[in-house]
């Protein structure tokens, strides 16, 4: 199954004119959960190692990531943010990023390159995550289709995230399209949501950790989520598996 979007990316955003030499400290504004992980395990020990820098990881999912830009304003104590498609385009709408240098696109991808003040880091899907076992064990099968979510069989064992965050607010605009509307024709998408799918959903969380927790704890079997944090959640040994839906999965 191919993307039916390509909205955009994780971007990597400067926030403050300052370079490595003249900040001790660098704070960056990124992912909770396995992306965190990653970060402290993988990436910030030999970054810090070789530029001389101490790093201080500022966990939160991107609008709070977008909210502290907007507090801070004027005064940025974050340097580095990483923020999906939607709030990033408004960090720089907004006026809380800086030029990135020229150079910095030179070894990456065309796509990388989402704004002069935006880097693309990577790109993910948002489409559906079920429990492989429980869905055997119900005698169900395989999750093909975003219509899945408005079943009255998984009546309270869904989670989506909330539309603040971009894996709720891509559902809702599937919801949209699927009912004859859009991004520009929203409300069929929120009519959608508000009267077929919300029955079915015990939780709309926003945190990685806590979605993690509602599968493992067996309280939900079906979620709308991204595949790296599928992916993640698969290689602590969970039943999971992630569905890009027949009738496409939308790309962050």
């Amino acid at each position: 199954m191919t993307l039916t979007r390509l909205i955009a990316a994780l971007a990597l955003v400067t926030a403050v004119p300052a370079t490595m030499a003249q900040q001790p400290t660098l704070y960056l504004g990124s992912y909770g959960g396995s992306t965190e992980k990653l970060f402290k395990e993988k990436i910030i020990p030999a970054f810090e190692a070789k530029h001389g820098v101490k790093v201080v990881y500022v966990a939160g999912n991107s609008t709070d990531t977008l909210a502290k830009l907007q507090a801070q304003k004027g005064k940025q104590e974050l340097d580095v943010v990483l923020l999906d498609d939607g709030p990033m385009q408004q960090a720089v709408q907004f006026g809380f990023c800086e030029a990135v240098k020229p150079e910095a696109y030179q070894p990456l991808y065309p796509l990388a390159k989402l704004s002069e003040k935006s880097v693309a880091v990577g790109v993910v899907a948002t489409g559906l995550a079920y429990n492989v076992e429980a869905f055997k064990k119900a005698g169900l099968p395989k999750p093909d289709s975003w219509e899945l979510l408005t079943n009255k069989a998984f009546r309270q064992k869904v989670a989506i995230p909330p539309i603040s965050n971009t894996y709720g607010l891509q559902t809702l605009i599937m919801f949209a399209k699927l009912r004859q509307g859009g991004e520009k024709a929203i409300e069929s998408g929120f009519k959608a949501m508000t009267t077929e799918v919300a029955p079915n959903v015990l939780a709309w969380e926003p945190s990685p950790g806590k979605m993690t927790e509602l599968f493992q704890n067996g309280d939900i079997t079906l979620a709308v989520w991204g595949s790296g944090r599928v992916q993640s959640l698969k290689e602590t040994g969970f039943p999971v598996e992630f569905v890009y839906p027949k009738e496409g999965a939308l790309a962050l």
